[in-house]
């Protein structure tokens, strides 16, 4: 058996073309807000391969790939829409003679696809799995598709963030757990980790964040699942001095003794998933914890803490018809979100919502770039395809419009002024440049 050797190892986060980097160089402001989830799970690979191996990460949004690159592996991460990028750079690398391994949600989702550009697919999480692809790598036999366990977070290194350029990032990034347990139809995320929320050691967060700057990101899908471990890591953070946001469940609100213990910690603001004002529709998507009769008043009392909400709404559900973006328009403006992720509902593969589409034959695109979530890919029950395009682009042309954007800023005072400087007031900058940007 032929014999290999690794002393070099390239790992890729794809970009899509719109944002992908020509050459390295200065970052934009207005391109680095919303830039820095994967970059941190590459890091936690990177930090799985055995320590005499030299593992250099490239993301492509920020620097140029280079394809003549003197390494001996590649390893490409990819979410549904980087997934036609991943498989033509897997390509072209495969075509220069080296072994390509592809991993993250999309190839775990469909590894009979992914495995056709690659020479390994890594299924679910790769820390465990990494050190046995190298063994096999090494003895010339790697190939097929490999399925990762879930990781043991108590053995987590913390990743070493010099192997990523750190001026194109907005703030540090930290993750405290992994999963969610929650079982949403639409969700990837959730189903990667099947559905379990596993947390690190207290003690290593907090070593961690002493690193770290004062403005932080916690990558968790639910910050607060965990009661016990949340108060404890709220105390801890009321010692540090960080400031921090967070995806959060609105359940957050039913808790005042959490919700004030969050606000005194430093939390700034919460991304915060309501997906629709339909009841009906959130039934249906196995969301019922989400009940739109009392959103005002958990909002009301969020906002009271001085905690800023970035809320997600996704159109096309089941239950929507044209007069849903209207309705959103207004309960955002009545409500003062202070920043918006509205959403095309995407079915991606993997998920319960992509089975059900599919076995109905309503999913009518499967070109990989376009699951965006702000591509119509399917047939919408209750109004046709080119209406809910053009009314999801009405609702962030309306929200994000420069008289509502001032209005926000203007009509903040339930926020600290630091939160308003370097939170609200970036990212609806950056929704307005690169989202207005696409949709005229």
């Amino acid at each position: 058996m032929m014999q290999n050797r690794v002393n070099k190892v390239l790992l890729i986060s794809p970009a899509h073309d719109k944002i992908r980097a020509r050459r390295e160089g200065k970052v934009a402001w207005y391109s680095r807000v919303f830039r820095y989830s994967q970059q941190l799970g590459l890091l936690y690979v990177a930090s799985s391969f055995p320590q005499d191996i030299d593992v250099r990460i490239i993301d492509e949004s920020v620097e140029p790939i280079d394809f003549n690159a003197a390494v001996d592996l590649v390893g490409i991460s990819c979410m549904t829409v980087q997934t036609t990028r991943a498989y033509d750079i897997a390509d072209q690398f495969r075509a220069e003679g080296l072994k390509v391994i592809l991993g993250g949600f999309h190839p775990t989702f469909m590894p009979e696809e992914a495995i056709k550009h690659a020479d390994a697919v890594c299924v679910g999480e790769a820390e465990n799995i990494i050190p046995v692809m190298i063994e096999d790598y090494l003895a010339g036999k790697m190939n097929g598709i490999y399925r990762g366990e879930l990781v043991d977070l108590r053995k987590l290194p913390v990743p070493d963030r010099t192997k990523i350029k750190g001026y194109a990032y907005f703030t540090d990034s930290i993750l405290t757990t992994r999963g969610c347990e929650h079982e949403c139809h639409y969700c990837s995320e959730s189903l990667f980790f099947r559905h379990k929320q596993r947390i690190r050691p207290l003690d290593s967060i907090v070593n961690e964040m002493h690193n770290l700057g004062k403005n932080l990101l916690f990558l968790d899908s639910n910050i607060i699942a965990n009661r016990p471990f949340a108060v404890q890591l709220f105390n801890v953070m009321k010692q540090l001095g960080k400031r921090w946001a967070s995806q959060c469940s609105i359940e957050i609100a039913n808790d005042t003794g959490l919700l004030e213990l969050a606000a005194k910690s430093g939390c700034m603001g919460i991304f915060i998933g309501f997906e629709s004002l339909s009841q009906k529709n959130l039934y249906a998507f196995n969301k019922e914890f989400n009940v739109p009769s009392r959103f005002d008043e958990m909002i009301k009392k969020i906002h009271g803490y001085g905690i800023g909400i970035l809320a997600s709404f996704m159109f096309g559900m089941d239950d929507d018809n044209e007069g849903v973006f209207d309705e959103t328009l207004e309960f955002l403006d009545r409500n003062r979100i202070e920043a918006l992720n509205a959403l095309i509902m995407t079915p991606c593969p993997g998920t319960r919502l992509y089975e059900q589409m599919d076995r109905q034959g309503r999913i009518t695109n499967k070109n990989w770039h376009e699951y965006d979530f702000h591509h119509v890919i399917f047939k919408p029950i209750c109004m046709e395809p080119e209406e809910l395009q053009a009314g999801a682009d009405r609702v962030l042309r309306e929200f994000y419009s420069t008289s509502r954007v001032i209005k926000r800023i203007m009509n903040a005072s339930h926020l600290s002024l630091e939160s308003v400087m370097k939170s609200v007031l970036p990212v609806n900058l950056t929704y307005w440049h690169n989202l207005l940007r696409d949709i005229g």
